[in-house]
């Protein structure tokens, strides 16, 4: 998998580029959770349930996103992928995400998509938007490294 994918992003960077990169001088990262680590997405059954029952707070600073089930739930579950080291999970659909989050809470599929829409949404918007001071939007995740190998060019 990882190496179809440094194949596609090659492929779309010489296109870009104008250039041939091979596919071995793709970026690397390494990623960190935003959520706290502590939390896992299937450890919590019943706060998860109820985030999804009950209404958003209508603040949600990053402090307190960092801990909230669905913020927790959406970085492992659709973000990230937790091994020996975390990646980036395969993109998926809102829908394939609120079916897999109505199976593990027993809720209706319906109402797992409308909180999961509604919990991007607010996540998307500044911190000061939510009820805190910080000007950006809450990452799931974030890389806290980021490689690339440059080589010679070759003449």
């Amino acid at each position: 998998m990882k190496a179809k994918r440094a194949e596609a992003v090659a492929s779309v960077a010489t296109k870009l580029f104008g250039t041939n990169v091979p596919s071995d001088a793709v970026i690397t990262e390494s990623l960190e959770r935003a959520t706290d680590v502590a939390l896992k997405s299937d450890g919590f059954d019943a706060a998860l349930r109820s985030a999804v029952e009950e209404d958003l707070p209508r603040e949600l600073d990053d402090g307190t996103m960092q801990r909230h089930p669905l913020a927790v739930w959406c970085e492992m579950e659709m973000g990230l992928r937790d091994g020996q080291r975390l990646s980036r999970r395969e993109p998926t659909t809102l829908a394939e995400a609120a079916g897999r989050l109505a199976k593990q809470t027993g809720l209706a599929e319906d109402r797992c998509r409308a909180q999961l829409q509604s919990f991007l949404m607010l996540a998307s918007q500044p911190e000061a938007q939510r009820g805190g001071r910080g000007e950006r939007a809450f990452l799931a995740f974030q890389a806290a490294s980021i490689h690339l190998w440059c080589r010679p060019r070759l003449r």
